[in-house]
């Protein structure tokens, strides 16, 4: 192999190195609201779920402090995050309470999703294509949903902390996969791709 064709391998497995690197990121889920004295605790890490291509969590703008209703709601919707999902409040966790939790959010509206049970364990990890998840975690609040940022099917591994309650109770898929790469993953294998057009660029050249 020529130091050429060296340096255009290294490049794109760097570039590839990296982006594997910032995917696995783990979201960390935020949040437990107290019945008994009407506390949030919005900085309460409950559990993680890393993706291994790319995802965000919904948050929300709500601060810790006292409150006379379950919280958070979907009023406080803050966007998505690559790092962090806050755990939001349901009145119930019924199929058509959950899907307009998720059409309140996002727009334009998605269908009624698949639902898959998984009984409160404390780790899980399953495979999806859908573009959103909405996982059920242990007691109120509970509902996260999260963006399949990277349009693909990946692995998804969640792990509830011990002595949070933060079991999985189940998960539900909405939407169907795209094809849209996430921006940064395109940034990071730029140097490769620019590596690879200017050797096939000389190779060209010599030919000529």
């Amino acid at each position: 192999m020529s130091i050429r064709s060296h340096f255009v391998f290294c490049t794109l497995a760097v570039g590839a190195l990296f982006a594997s690197a910032a995917n696995a990121v783990p979201i960390t889920l935020y949040g437990s609201y107290s019945h008994k004295d009407g506390l949030y605790d919005a900085s309460d890490d409950r559990g993680q779920l890393t993706c291994s291509l790319g995802c965000s969590g919904l948050t929300s703008s709500l601060v810790s402090g006292p409150y006379d209703a379950n919280v958070p709601n979907v009023t406080t919707q803050a966007g998505f995050s690559s790092v962090a999902a806050d755990l939001f409040y349901l009145g119930n966790n019924s199929d058509a309470s959950e899907l307009a939790f998720v059409n309140a959010v996002l727009h334009p509206d998605v269908a009624a999703g698949t639902r898959t049970d998984t009984f409160g364990v404390s780790s899980y990890t399953f495979t999806s294509s859908a573009l959103y998840l909405l996982l059920k975690i242990g007691t109120s609040p509970d509902m996260a949903l999260i963006w399949n940022s990277s349009g693909q099917a990946q692995t998804y591994s969640y792990l509830g902390f011990q002595g949070e309650g933060a079991g999985l109770s189940h998960f539900t898929e909405y939407g169907g996969p795209t094809s849209v790469p996430e921006p940064e993953t395109l940034l990071l294998l730029a140097p490769g791709v620019l590596a690879l057009a200017l050797r096939l660029r000389r190779r060209r050249a010599v030919a000529a």
